[in-house]
Protein backbone atom coordinates (compact mmCIF):
# COMPACT_ATOMS: atom_id res chain seq x y z
CA UNK A 1 0.00 0.00 0.00
CA UNK A 2 2.71 2.43 0.66
CA UNK A 3 3.96 1.94 -2.94
CA UNK A 4 1.10 3.40 -4.25
CA UNK A 5 1.06 5.88 -1.89
CA UNK A 6 4.14 6.89 -3.47
CA UNK A 7 3.13 6.31 -6.72
CA UNK A 8 0.16 8.47 -6.45
CA UNK A 9 2.34 11.80 -4.66
CA UNK A 10 4.80 11.16 -7.55
CA UNK A 11 2.23 11.19 -10.14
CA UNK A 12 -0.36 14.04 -9.31
CA UNK A 13 -0.52 16.97 -7.20
CA UNK A 14 -2.07 14.83 -4.31
CA UNK A 15 0.07 15.72 -0.95
CA UNK A 16 0.57 11.85 -0.41
CA UNK A 17 3.94 10.48 0.13
CA UNK A 18 4.67 7.16 1.06
CA UNK A 19 7.93 6.33 3.69
CA UNK A 20 10.55 6.23 1.10
CA UNK A 21 10.38 6.01 -3.08
CA UNK A 22 11.21 2.83 -3.98
CA UNK A 23 11.65 0.89 -7.40
CA UNK A 24 8.27 -1.18 -6.65
CA UNK A 25 6.26 1.79 -6.87
CA UNK A 26 6.83 1.91 -10.99
CA UNK A 27 4.20 -1.54 -10.64
CA UNK A 28 1.18 1.18 -9.55
CA UNK A 29 2.02 3.42 -11.95
CA UNK A 30 -0.70 1.94 -14.46
CA UNK A 31 -3.23 1.67 -11.53
CA UNK A 32 -2.51 5.65 -10.92
CA UNK A 33 -2.82 6.43 -14.72
CA UNK A 34 -6.27 4.58 -14.74
CA UNK A 35 -7.35 6.39 -11.52
CA UNK A 36 -6.00 10.01 -13.58
CA UNK A 37 -8.39 8.95 -16.51
CA UNK A 38 -11.46 7.63 -14.45
CA UNK A 39 -11.28 11.12 -12.72
CA UNK A 40 -10.82 12.80 -16.03
CA UNK A 41 -13.92 10.98 -17.77
CA UNK A 42 -15.82 12.07 -14.85
CA UNK A 43 -14.45 15.55 -15.53
CA UNK A 44 -15.45 15.30 -19.54
CA UNK A 45 -18.77 14.52 -18.57
CA UNK A 46 -19.38 17.56 -15.90
CA UNK A 47 -17.74 19.85 -17.98
CA UNK A 48 -19.89 19.22 -21.53
CA UNK A 49 -23.09 19.42 -19.46
CA UNK A 50 -22.72 22.91 -18.96
CA UNK A 51 -20.32 23.85 -21.88
CA UNK A 52 -20.02 23.87 -25.64
CA UNK A 53 -17.15 21.81 -26.74
CA UNK A 54 -14.42 23.93 -27.51
CA UNK A 55 -14.67 25.34 -24.10
CA UNK A 56 -15.22 22.20 -22.48
CA UNK A 57 -12.24 20.61 -24.18
CA UNK A 58 -10.04 23.27 -22.95
CA UNK A 59 -11.12 23.43 -19.25
CA UNK A 60 -10.18 19.54 -19.38
CA UNK A 61 -6.94 20.29 -20.69
CA UNK A 62 -6.62 22.30 -17.51
CA UNK A 63 -7.85 20.19 -15.40
CA UNK A 64 -5.79 17.28 -16.92
CA UNK A 65 -2.44 19.45 -16.47
CA UNK A 66 -3.43 20.75 -12.82
CA UNK A 67 -4.27 16.98 -11.83
CA UNK A 68 -0.90 15.98 -12.76
CA UNK A 69 1.27 19.31 -12.21
CA UNK A 70 2.19 19.43 -15.66
CA UNK A 71 3.85 16.47 -15.76
CA UNK A 72 3.06 15.67 -19.53
CA UNK A 73 3.10 19.08 -20.59
CA UNK A 74 6.66 19.75 -19.69
CA UNK A 75 7.36 16.65 -21.33
CA UNK A 76 5.72 17.68 -24.21
CA UNK A 77 7.32 21.31 -24.92
CA UNK A 78 11.29 19.98 -24.36
CA UNK A 79 10.01 17.17 -26.72
CA UNK A 80 8.86 20.84 -29.29
CA UNK A 81 12.00 22.28 -28.00
CA UNK A 82 14.06 19.41 -29.48
CA UNK A 83 12.63 19.27 -32.52
CA UNK A 84 12.49 22.69 -33.47
CA UNK A 85 15.57 24.29 -32.36
CA UNK A 86 18.64 24.13 -34.14
CA UNK A 87 21.62 23.23 -32.37
CA UNK A 88 23.90 24.14 -35.25
CA UNK A 89 22.29 27.92 -36.20
CA UNK A 90 21.80 28.81 -32.28
CA UNK A 91 23.70 29.22 -29.30
CA UNK A 92 22.17 27.63 -25.59
CA UNK A 93 22.01 30.69 -24.28
CA UNK A 94 19.56 31.60 -27.68
CA UNK A 95 17.57 28.57 -27.37
CA UNK A 96 16.83 29.67 -23.62
CA UNK A 97 15.82 33.14 -24.54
Amino acid sequence: MNDLRTALGLLTIFPIRGDRISARALAYYPLVGLLIGALLIAAHFLLRLALPNLSAAALLVAVWAALTGALHLDGFSDACDGIVCDGNARTPARNLA
